[in-house]
């Protein structure tokens, strides 16, 4: 790390599409841990592993939310003397971007979907046990935002509204880290980070210790706060006068980091010792990612930045909501056709026609609703 641009010199940095970039990695991530053969031998794990696509973007989150708020301080300190930014306005702006996308995805999957014919089931059939109980014990959870909770009391809930999990814990990050960056004062916020990650930690090695099932650390937002705040620190450094230059062994180091993650037993059964390697292997590879990606020079940096991976990024968050759905649809079309065998053409063929069908759902969901809403979210800006 060296001198670099002031604060107020890196505005246009955030708009870096290397950012988009990592949301599209993320979202394969993660469609290929639902999507790919898990039980195969040899790369069965590496599927299994691959739910760490989800860290991707929380970590992405931890920055982009801390680097807005921090350029917010900025501007606010060159205009009027004070180092401040709007809470509420911050909410509205979230609010905008997530909650039309996350209570349309919510009715369907709880309330639509259910009435489809039983042959062509995505979820749990309207009038059976597991759609009394995803009405009864999961819809008032999700719809506030407080799905990760449900999860860690009561299991997993029957069809395509798993995923969410993670939204609500995004939201809940939301809420929390931009309080707190409001009310801990500047020259202290490095400190809260430092604690509050050794407070995670210590959270995880007791639930790892202890007696639960994985979900009590696995979807714990405040036990996987890492994750999240590993981004906010380097937003900090690199809204200072920090430049941040990747080394050149970074490169070979994510790649073997990377490996070895995909390489541990299933989450699910770990104990202490290859839980907290999971975690810190998760936390490093994604900072890793995240600080190659602001460096344009980098070979991720560029692949990051090709336009389909662009444009994949813009689009994620209904590739995110709608995947598991598509999945299940396309097992669904597959059997209806003959292809009963899971063997190595099945999951190719799940896997292209998911994802065919998951782009063309988000792609319908960022014209036909998403985008009107991020106009107005400018207006908030």
């Amino acid at each position: 790390m060296s001198g670099g641009p002031s604060p107020a010199g890196a505005v246009s940095k955030v708009h870096l599409p290397a950012l988009d970039g990592i949301r599209c990695l993320g979202f394969l991530l993660v469609f290929a841990h639902h999507a790919g053969p898990q039980g195969a031998p040899v790369v069965g794990r590496a599927f299994q592993n691959m739910w760490a696509g989800v860290d991707v973007f929380f970590t992405l989150s931890g920055f982009l939310v801390t680097w807005l708020l921090l350029r917010e301080e900025d501007r606010g300190l060159a205009s009027t003397g004070t180092r401040r930014f709007s809470l509420v306005r911050f909410w509205i702006r979230r609010a905008l971007r997530i909650w039309p996308l996350y209570f349309a995805a919510t009715a369907l999957f709880v309330f639509a979907l259910p009435q489809l014919p039983s042959a062509w089931e995505v979820g749990p059939t309207a009038g059976s046990q597991q759609h009394a109980d995803l009405v009864g014990t999961y819809f008032a959870p999700t719809c506030a935002f407080l799905m990760n909770g449900a999860v860690i009391l009561h299991g997993w809930p029957a069809g395509p509204i798993g995923p969410l999990w993670s939204v609500s814990a995004e939201e809940q990050f939301y809420v929390l880290w931009p309080l707190a960056m409001f009310v801990v004062p500047h020259a202290w916020r490095r400190r809260a980070i430092v604690f509050t990650v050794l407070a995670a930690t210590v959270a995880k090695v007791w639930l790892l210790a202890g007696d639960y099932e994985y979900q009590a650390h696995y979807v714990n937002t405040l036990v996987r706060a890492d994750a999240f705040l590993v981004g906010a620190w380097i937003a900090i450094l690199w809204n200072s006068d920090v430049r941040i230059v990747p080394p050149r062994w970074l490169g070979p180091a994510l790649v073997a980091a990377a490996v070895a993650l995909l390489a541990l037993p299933p989450v699910a059964t770990r104990g202490v010792v290859t839980g907290m390697t999971g975690y810190l292997l998760l936390d490093g590879v994604a900072a890793g990612i995240l600080v190659m990606a602001l460096d344009a020079t980098t070979p991720l940096a560029r692949v990051l930045s090709t336009p389909a991976a662009v444009w994949m990024g813009k689009i994620s968050y209904g590739l995110y909501v709608f995947h598991h759905g598509a999945i299940t649809l396309t097992d669904r079309v597959l059997e209806h056709v003959g292809f009963g065998h899971r063997g190595g053409f099945y999951f190719i063929a799940r896997g292209v026609l998911a994802l065919a069908i998951t782009l063309a759902l988000a792609v319908i969901s960022y014209h036909a609703m998403e985008k009107w809403f991020l106009r107005l979210k400018d207006r908030f800006t």
